[in-house]
């Protein structure tokens, strides 16, 4: 409570004493706030103090620095020169024991149940929904059997990342929490924030850089301990003690703390999974480096390896990569000079003919098993995303600081003598040449470009973009963007079928190599080439939501939440109606003139009544009626009812017309939804007067033409939400993403009550399996003459836009909506106020109600 809501300490003792004094004898409420956090300690929730160098050179632990007063390596004072008596360190980091914190899990049964979930009712059927499914996992079993005998030995995953704590932009000021996450538990629980253990908080005010591993040593120190020694813990389930072991599977960053590793993500050798291999380039113009050469992990046979001025002018001949092992990483830094820990002795320097990136040894070397381990580091999927959208995002819109076809681009093209007609003409001012110059014409501010969220990239790589450009750019444009939206949809599935992965890292490939044709070099900066890895990665270390900084970064700067809408509202079910008839008769009592008849006999309970409502939240979803709408940005009035044996499994596609809720006796009742069905083509078909399957496997429906209308009704736990992007190209023509519910785990004989966080949906649910291929075979490519060939047809196929103009707003179409907009708003709300009071009965989870 202090924390969260800013209280000091003295004003939450006064609410204590006063809470003391109020509550009847024996309260176990304690009186201070001292004794509150000495009860903590004896819980063993309590953290350690260690001071540190200002400078991040040593910790002032152990028995080598414990007792000094200054830094023995760049002489610094251990503590602040202030006149008080009470000496304060210059900098403090906190670590929190991790030892109680793993013994707290078995004390609980429900939990020390839940730990060994992996073992004794994971079901194991090939299909990757936790990381004990993976790879990585199975290896480190076969490497460590006696571990592996006792499935209550935890495995951990770390994660660390810098934040302001303080929310200010305008401080540079940075802390760095790391955190352990338990992957024993089941998926439904693994990745919620209430299990994860903090362990250190590292303050700032600067980036840690390689010196983070100086914080590291007490949390490493007690790692060994627990895969040497143990702990004896007490088991609540089996209620007996044993010797708890715990250890370290890999490390989740984004890709800046990925140095955390040891392996610097800068400059020509960034790549941390091609090594000493990584295909980089200098920009003269554009004065960065460019990663490209992804024709190298195409099959040998494959046709576009011997393909020069499509790409780079050159042949590829070079093989594809194997991943460095840890004994390998180890031999690379045995001829390491390293570097000293702390900002002001170390300095920066170059080393001449050095083949690798590394800076350190990383201290997880330390830990007996980890050079073992198949995947040590995590390339953090939701920044690869968000980088690359933001730069497919900026170029198709040439966005002005974000667009990779600059003048510099194409003087780069020139100095490489690539895509002769894109090199820059003086005087003259090219268009974009990969898309329409819309980005001029529209309001930056007003579509809130620059805002966007790492989440919000991800909606709209995986979710929006194919549905937004199929019909504006060409195919040879729109294929590799659609295949690289649905990589990341496909690779963000909660259930991952190990023998899908090898066909999505050949997708990726092929599809990488496409937008090499299309896009300039400047475009592929690092993040854009880790994508070739995921695929790969995916199937050493399992699902991504487990390995990614979503959770991570939610837990830094998000606040506690409100109740969720389903607890809401089945707390407003038990308490309203109790309330609204104790508040009705106490006002009329007053004499209150707004207590009509009509809210004196809604008081006294349920009735036969029917009752309309707008909007309603059921099944996990929020649905609204289509006339609800109207005015607002949001859509909630798509419905779809999936199809079963009698319907031949073919789903049906609605708008919500009509929400009716028929009432019973003891607050029983049942929702109705009354909808506009549109056509749905029989088993096997694909096509229909309204209704079409693309050959991205995109539906499509005519909203025009309705069908089934002597039923319209279907219960609401029928209902699915489904929302509709309009067709680019084909008039009253909308096309269909799907929404899973986020409580839904595919997991065989399992029943999962949950809320997943919005980065964890999966909207499009039909795409998933859909394209494991590319759209073009990497192994069976025919080079023909036909206009639909394939995009490796000819070497000097020059893919400039031609087809469609520039996008431009009229800003006075654009005054007159709103001002009409103003208009109905203002007669909406006058004929509001003539209707009964019966709108005032308001439910907080349903949207203006009314009554029939």
């Amino acid at each position: 409570m202090t924390c969260v809501y800013g209280w000091s300490n003295n004003s939450f003792d006064s609410l204590i004493k006063l809470l003391v004094e109020a509550l009847p004898e024996g309260n176990v409420l304690p009186n201070p706030m001292y004794e509150i956090h000495k009860t903590i300690r004896d819980l063993g929730l309590d953290y350690v103090k260690i001071d540190a160098c200002v400078n991040d050179c040593i910790l002032f632990r152990g028995e080598e620095y414990e007792n000094l007063d200054k830094c023995p390596k760049c002489g610094e004072s251990r503590w602040q020169e202030k006149k008080k008596k009470n000496v304060v360190p210059n900098k403090v980091v906190r670590y929190f024991l991790i030892k109680p914190r793993l013994q707290r899990l078995f004390m609980s049964k429900q939990i020390a149940d839940d730990m060994k979930w992996h073992k004794n009712k994971r079901v194991d059927d090939g299909v990757m929904r936790h990381p004990a499914d993976s790879l990585a996992w199975k290896r480190f079993d076969d490497n460590h059997e006696l571990f592996a005998s006792d499935p209550r030995n935890v495995r951990l995953g770390l994660a660390s990342d810098g934040f302001n704590s303080f929310g200010i932009m305008s401080t540079n000021y940075s802390v760095w929490p790391v955190v352990l996450i338990p992957y024993n538990l089941p998926p439904w629980l693994c990745m919620k924030q209430p299990n994860f253990i903090l362990t250190l908080l590292i303050p700032g005010p600067k980036g840690l850089g390689i010196d983070i591993d100086v914080y590291l040593q007490p949390l490493i120190d007690d790692l060994k301990d627990l895969w040497d020694e143990g702990i004896e813990t007490y088991d609540a389930s089996s209620r007996q003690n044993f010797q708890l072991h715990a250890a370290l599977l890999w490390t989740i960053n984004d890709f800046p703390a990925y140095a955390i590793s040891g392996w610097s993500t800068k400059g020509k050798l960034a790549c941390p999974c091609c090594h000493s291999e990584t295909s980089s380039c200098r920009l003269k113009y554009g004065h960065k480096q460019c990663y490209m050469g992804h024709r190298r992990f195409l099959p040998t046979q494959h046709p576009w390896r011997m393909k020069k001025s499509p790409f780079d002018n050159t042949r590829e001949l070079r093989i594809a990569l194997e991943p460095v092992t840890g004994d390998q990483v180890i031999a690379q830094l045995e001829s390491l000079e390293l570097l000293p820990f702390g900002k002001a002795t170390r300095k920066r320097k170059r080393i001449a003919n050095v083949n690798h990136n590394w800076k350190k040894k990383s201290i997880f070397f330390e830990l007996p098993y980890w050079r073992t381990n198949l995947l040590r580091h995590n390339i953090d999927m939701m920044h690869v995303e968000k980088n690359i959208c933001e730069s497919v995002i900026g170029t198709l819109l040439d966005l002005e600081g974000k667009t990779k076809d600059t003048i510099k681009s194409r003087l780069d093209l020139q100095r490489m003598g690539l895509k002769k007609q894109l090199h820059p003409i003086k005087d003259v001012r090219f268009p974009d040449a990969y898309a329409s110059n819309i980005g001029r014409c529209v309001n930056i501010n007003e579509l809130k470009i620059p805002g966007l969220k790492s989440h919000d990239y991800h909606v709209i790589l995986e979710r929006l973009l194919p549905l937004a450009i199929r019909g504006l750019l060409p195919k040879d444009a729109c294929d590799p963007l659609i295949e690289l939206s649905l990589f990341f949809g496909d690779l963000c599935s909660k259930e991952l079928e190990l023998n899908e992965l090898d066909p999505l890292h050949n997708q990726i490939v092929v599809t990488l190599c496409k937008l090499e044709r299309i896009f300039p070099p400047s475009f592929f900066n690092v993040m854009v080439h880790l994508s070739i890895h995921l695929a790969n990665e995916a199937k050493t270390g399992g699902p991504v939501q487990y390995r990614w900084m979503y959770p991570i970064e939610r837990e830094h700067m998000a606040k506690i939440k409100n109740e969720s809408h389903r607890n809401i509202e089945k707390r407003h079910k038990e308490q309203f109606p109790k309330w609204f008839e104790n508040e009705v008769l106490r006002l009329q009592q007053l004499g209150d003139e707004r207590i009509s008849k009509q809210l004196e006999i809604l008081s006294k309970g349920p009735d036969f009544r029917v009752f309309n409502h707008k909007g309603y939240i059921l099944n996990g979803f929020k649905f609204r009626t289509k006339d609800a709408e109207k005015h607002l940005k949001t859509q909630n009035s798509g419905v779809i009812v999936k199809g079963d044996e009698l319907t031949g499994h073919v789903d049906f596609y609605g708008v919500v017309r009509k929400i009716t809720e028929i009432r019973y006796l003891n607050s029983n009742f049942a929702i109705l939804f009354e909808c506009d069905w549109f056509e749905a083509p029989s088993e096997g078909r694909n096509q229909g007067m309204g209704y079409r399957r693309d050959e991205y496997g995109f539906i499509s429906i005519e909203m025009t033409k309705l069908y089934y209308k002597s039923d319209p009704y279907i219960l609401a736990s029928q209902a699915g939400l489904v929302y509709y992007v309009k067709y680019n190209d084909k008039e009253n023509w909308y096309t269909v993403v799907k929404v899973k519910p986020r409580h839904v785990f595919n997991l065989p004989n399992v029943e999962v009550d949950d809320d997943l966080e919005a980065y964890q949906l999966n909207e499009l649910g039909d795409t998933h399996g859909q394209l494991k291929t590319p759209l073009v075979n990497q192994d069976e490519v025919v080079l023909n003459e036909d206009d639909d060939a394939p995009l490796v047809n000819q070497d000097d196929e020059v893919l400039n836009r031609h087809d469609v103009a520039g996008l431009c707003l009229d800003e006075s179409i654009i005054d007159k909506e709103e001002e009409q907009k103003e208009l109905d708003d203002a007669s909406d709300s006058d004929s509001e106020e003539e209707e009964s009071h019966a709108s005032e009965y308001d439910l907080s989870e349903k949207e203006d109600s009314d009554t029939e």
